[in-house]
């Protein structure tokens, strides 16, 4: 279940956790209040509430400390378009703002990167890929802009201004791409899941006396669980997804 929840997407995940947790709570009710089995989960009653909170507490904890590290690899992500995106404007006006520069074709080198980028790889980062197409725009880039820092009568200062300008990039990109397996470990996952059930099972310790009253807390609980760890889940896969890292500031570049 773990795997297939990982190798999920968009609201197919949502359709697990409801899955997985509406079954559990049902047969949780079920258990208790069958004919069959009352007279022995009965034999169980007298568990006080703090019991409960204690599983509750805990499963909020770590599944606040799942959602921090979860949200922090989409604030990296975000981050790292928003870096790119600086890196590349900055390279385009030192180049306008250097007329020694115009013959070297850097802008449109830099734009046909930023295409391969926009066009091209982000599909593949949805995929766990990168792309040669914008691997070989970059080495184009680089290449050119080595060869147009090092020409003859190009002042040092210049010099040193374009190679930083262009190191930002490929910084940049770098950046981008490692945050691209981001994803939180199943182990992690496993482990507030089970806390998760754990805390269904504390709800009904509390409630056996009434089927209604037993319901409606396994309900309010359950929905809990999956508005959480839903926003959790859709959050952690941050190129693809409902909710996903946006590639706006490198297309604003392309239609300037």
């Amino acid at each position: 279940m773990i795997q297939l929840w990982l190798a999920s997407s968009d609201w197919t995940i949502i359709g697990i956790l409801i899955l997985l947790f509406g079954a559990s709570a049902s047969l949780l009710h079920y258990l208790c209040f069958r004919t069959a089995t009352r007279e022995f989960v009965l034999s169980f009653s007298g568990v006080v509430a703090p019991f409960f909170v204690m599983a509750a507490t805990i499963f909020a904890l770590t599944t606040a400390l799942l959602g921090s590290s979860v949200w922090q690899n989409f604030r990296d992500s975000s981050q790292a378009v928003r870096n790119e995106s600086q890196a590349i404007v900055m390279f385009i006006d030192l180049n306008q703002a250097l007329p020694q520069l115009q013959g070297y074709g850097l802008i449109k080198l830099v734009k046909n990167y930023t295409r391969a980028a926009v066009e091209i790889e982000w599909d593949s980062l949805k995929k766990g890929k990168k792309s040669k197409k914008a691997d070989d725009e970059l080495i184009a880039l680089l290449s050119t802009t080595i060869l147009a820092a090092s020409t003859p009568g190009i002042p040092d200062a210049i010099s040193r201004s374009l190679m930083k300008s262009v190191d930002a990039i490929v910084l940049a990109r770098t950046a981008r791409l490692s945050l691209i397996n981001s994803k939180t470990d199943p182990a992690r996952w496993v482990c507030v899941i089970l806390l998760a059930l754990l805390t269904q099972i504390g709800i009904i310790a509390v409630h056996l006396e009434k089927s209604r009253a037993c319901a409606l807390a396994l309900f309010i609980t359950t929905i809990t669980i999956v508005v959480a760890l839903g926003l959790i889940a859709l959050t952690d896969a941050p190129h693809s997804g409902v909710v996903a890292v946006s590639i706006e500031p490198l297309q604003q570049i392309l239609r300037e």
